[in-house]
């Protein structure tokens, strides 16, 4: 259910209405306005507070920082891949949450150590939804994200413990050759 909040007069604003307001507004937003849609909102709201943060994340003050916005787009990623909606203006589907998932985590990995100390939090959060997803959850995790994040030796060792996982040791094994299968070779030296 989408949340309202009061406006003057004694009318209420969807919370999908105010997160397009804020957005349409180019003003200043509060970050704890944009914390406590994060907590109240469904995934269409979530589709919307992606498209703040990717566009106007400069105009939300004070900045949510780095651990907030982390832990925001991993949960609506994750979310996207469990829920499957339909793609939308505002919305990934199954398979574009578990690609942007992917280019996420090579981006969270480039941000230096802070960044870094981020991956094991990712790789902890897709091995829990892994294990109860249904299997066309499962499916875009291992094509649209595993298969891809195992082509860099980084990303490998984030998730070498589904080998010895009963319930894992068989989608790794399998993502793994694929990820080696398609490594990017480094270039030859001429000789």
């Amino acid at each position: 259910m989408v949340r309202s909040e009061a406006r003057p007069g004694g009318h209420t604003l969807s919370t999908r209405d105010a997160i397009s307001n804020a957005y349409d507004s180019g003003e200043p937003i509060r970050r704890e306005q944009v914390l406590s849609w994060i907590d109240e909102g469904d995934l269409a709201s979530w589709g919307l507070l992606y498209t703040l943060t990717r566009d106007a994340s400069n105009r939300i003050e004070p900045r949510l920082g780095m651990r907030a916005t982390c832990d925001f787009l991993l949960n609506y990623y994750l979310r996207c891949i469990l829920e499957g909606p339909e793609r939308g203006p505002d919305i990934h589907s199954r398979f574009e949450a578990a690609y942007e998932l992917l280019d996420w985590l090579k981006h969270v990995s480039s941000l230096g150590s802070e960044g870094r100390g981020f991956l094991p939090t990712i790789a902890e959060r897709v091995t829990e939804v892994f294990l109860g997803a249904s299997p066309e959850a499962r499916n875009a995790i291992e094509t649209g994200f595993l298969e891809h994040a195992l082509e860099n030796p980084e990303f490998v060792t984030l998730f070498e413990h589904w080998r010895d996982h009963p319930d894992l040791a068989e989608p790794y094994a399998q993502c793994l050759e694929w990820g080696l299968a398609h490594r990017a070779k480094a270039p030859r030296e001429p000789a």
